[in-house]
């Protein structure tokens, strides 16, 4: 009964999550809304993959589930800095824009090859 439970509040997360994405994509968007948007889209990646995970049975579709909502997370935290540069107008260098993205890049390269090391 309990794991219904999780799957239900799964499936509500993830029917609310994309009808925001959808409502913000339907409306012309500034810097702030598309970067809002960003985020929406990570959060209905998260979602996603917690579905996925909740209904699969066989290990390889499992560790699929597990990278998919790994790279939301990535994704949240990357779309996440840049919104809030952007919201607080806080002026960071290229180079640290860069840099933030480049590492996320990299995290998600190694989440997509976990197979084959041990990061």
């Amino acid at each position: 009964m309990e794991h219904q439970i999780f799957q239900i509040i799964g499936i509500i997360c993830l029917i609310s999550n994309t009808a925001i994405l959808v409502i913000v994509a339907q409306n012309k968007a500034s810097t702030i809304q598309k970067l809002g948007m960003l985020l929406a889209t990570a959060g209905v990646t998260v979602q996603l993959g917690n579905f996925f995970v909740l209904f699969s049975s066989e290990y390889e579709s499992l560790l699929n589930a597990m990278k998919l909502k790994t790279i939301g997370h990535i994704l949240i935290l990357t779309s996440f800095i840049l919104f809030v540069n952007v919201y607080c107008g806080v002026k960071l260098s290229l180079f640290t824009k860069t840099g933030v993205v480049a590492f996320n890049l990299v995290s998600i390269g190694l989440c997509l090859t976990c197979e084959y090391h041990d990061l």
